[in-house]
């Protein structure tokens, strides 16, 4: 292993680690109880993702959907706003405006993803889903996010 490929792995096993803190986390009906994992559970996508993403970023879309907005707070979580701005090629809660970002950064890659990437997926109309690379499995031919 080269000294890039390590580098890459001690960043990414970072991110990787962070949104793995909070599997089990349910996102909740209202803005009660947001840091709870389980409380006030419920399916109108308020998240303390969401709120730190408006205190961090100024983008307040609270009651949204929320796969995007949580993949840039672990970014952010794990290496604050500035690098993770440029990591996530600019901040959006929007998956086809982000992963448009990553397409006019010239960073945008259908090869095999890797842990760590962001990666988004695409619905018969338009990319509508985004996570955190966990792992790969090419025998398998799955990812894990």
């Amino acid at each position: 292993m080269n000294k890039e490929e390590r580098y890459y792995e001690c960043y990414a096993d970072a991110v990787v680690n962070k949104a793995l803190s909070y599997v089990g986390y349910l996102e909740k009906a209202n803005a009660n109880n947001l840091d709870d994992f389980t409380a006030n559970a419920g399916q109108d996508n308020f998240t303390c993702f969401a709120r730190d993403y408006a205190q961090d970023t100024g983008i307040n879309v609270q009651g949204q959907p929320w796969c995007d907005v949580f993949a840039d707070e672990m970014y952010i979580k794990t290496y604050g706003v500035a690098a993770a701005r440029d990591l996530v090629c600019g901040f959006s809660a929007y998956t086809p405006t982000s992963a448009a970002a990553y397409q006019k950064a010239g960073r945008w890659t259908t090869g095999t993803p890797k842990p760590g990437y962001q990666i988004f997926y695409h619905n018969s109309t338009r990319i509508c889903h985004t996570g955190i690379v966990v792992s790969v499995d090419l025998k398998a031919g799955t990812v894990t996010t």
